[in-house]
């Protein structure tokens, strides 16, 4: 795991940040997870797009276990040759589940604060924004 802490004027989020394998015999240990969980990113491999053809039944599966939540998808490995294709695809999932996308290397960190900073937000509205 990695805790990351954002700070604005008023309230601290620390963000707890889990990497649960997407292979099915790893189901039973993200739910295990899931439970209490208040926002979640969604990565697949940009290079790969059976892995894109896996991002739907994930969002299914938080919102199963834990209910609306912020979730942002993120496709990874920008730094590697992809398909034009395989970007417009997850962008089109993206729209239809009206949930935002971004993409990003884990290997050369482009992008990476953006949707720490993203989320946070998106978790600061949820939990301290009273309307």
């Amino acid at each position: 795991s990695l805790d990351l802490r954002l700070n604005n004027d008023i309230h601290k989020i620390i963000l707890q940040i889990w990497d649960l394998g997407g292979q099915i015999i790893f189901s039973n240990v993200r739910n295990n997870y899931l439970h209490g969980t208040n926002g979640a990113l969604i990565l697949f491999d940009l290079t790969e797009i059976m892995s894109l053809n896996h991002v739907a039944n994930w969002y299914e599966e938080i919102i199963s276990a834990v209910g609306k939540i912020p979730v942002l998808i993120i496709g990874n490995k920008m730094d590697l040759p992809y398909k034009n294709s395989t970007l417009e695809r997850a962008k089109r999932l993206c729209s239809e589940l009206n949930i935002e996308f971004y993409i990003t290397s884990a290997k050369t960190g482009d992008n990476m604060n953006k949707i720490f900073e993203r989320l946070a937000e998106l978790l600061y509205i949820k939990l301290f924004k009273k309307d």
